[in-house]
């Protein structure tokens, strides 16, 4: 939602709706496929999947990254979330 396709780049900006993003083409045939929130647990639910923890992880003091986000946005903004889950 707030990668600046043009500077290559996340931004402090929301540039695209949270809602129905959806699939996300990256260029040299790369893509990724977001879904909402409500729309993974919907998801989980129907294949008896339960969220025990979701984990946003924030980057320590001094962390560095090779992931393509910022280490400073991603000490602001969750860069990537964590869903533990159980089979029930």
């Amino acid at each position: 939602m707030c990668l600046d396709e043009e500077a290559g780049r996340q931004v402090d900006t929301l540039l695209r709706p949270y809602f129905g993003l959806g699939r996300i083409d990256e260029g040299g045939g790369a893509a990724t496929h977001n879904l909402g929130y409500g729309e993974w647990i919907r998801l989980l639910d129907a294949n008896r999947l339960g969220v025990e923890d979701p984990v946003e992880p924030q980057p320590p003091a001094g962390a560095t990254t090779t992931y393509g986000i910022p280490v400073e946005w991603a000490k602001r903004w969750p860069a990537e979330c964590i869903w533990v889950c159980r089979k029930r």
